[in-house]
């Protein structure tokens, strides 16, 4: 809603320089009653931000299965997944993470694919992405077509995304190439990490 669409001391609130989107502001008073209000976006900006310029994610796109395969399965680089369904309040609830971890120039790439799509709704099930749950997260590093599970169905924290993301690239015993390079790879046998 745009300013002066609700009573002054919702708009006091909504709309302060002070405010941090996603965080619960309250009791506030109004001819109403009282209410706890918590803003989850704000001029494009997802929960856990301040308002200002948002800085967007740089996410692979993926439109297809085999779209899929090329991009991530088949490629040397590291790519983090995200399965998700508009549907899920879940998912809408991990959203600010993920966009979160997406942008922060993470050490894989990142794509998410939308389970409301056909084509994506089949690939998770052949991924047993729906028997785990969404969200649901796969780290894909050329080891295993069907990609590591990270997140299955819960809700973790930016720190605790990037702490499983961590585990998995290190486990996969991914290195970087170059010292420009900020994503993790499959290096090539006698291939040096540079």
């Amino acid at each position: 809603f745009g300013r002066g669409a609700m009573v002054k001391e919702f708009d006091t609130v909504v709309f302060s320089e002070e405010t941090v989107v996603g965080e619960v502001y309250g009791p506030v008073k109004t001819q109403f009653g009282y209410h706890a209000i918590k803003v989850t976006e704000r001029g494009g900006k997802k929960a856990g931000k301040k308002a200002g310029k948002k800085k967007k994610a740089k996410q692979l796109t993926v439109t297809s299965e085999e779209d899929f395969t090329a991009k991530v399965v088949n490629s040397k680089e590291a790519t983090a997944v995200e399965f998700y369904s508009n549907l899920c309040g879940s998912c809408k609830e991990f959203a600010p993470t993920w966009d979160s971890f997406a942008s922060s120039s993470p050490p894989v790439k990142t794509t998410k694919l939308n389970i409301d799509d056909s084509w994506a709704m089949s690939l998770a099930t052949s991924l047993g992405v729906m028997e785990q749950g969404i969200p649901n997260v796969r780290l894909f590093t050329g080891a295993d077509a069907n990609g590591v599970s990270i997140v299955k169905g819960e809700t973790p924290s930016l720190k605790e995304l990037e702490k499983l993301i961590d585990a998995g690239i290190k486990s996969a015993g991914l290195k970087k190439k170059g010292k420009k390079s900020g994503v993790y790879r499959k290096l090539n046998s006698g291939e040096e990490e540079k």
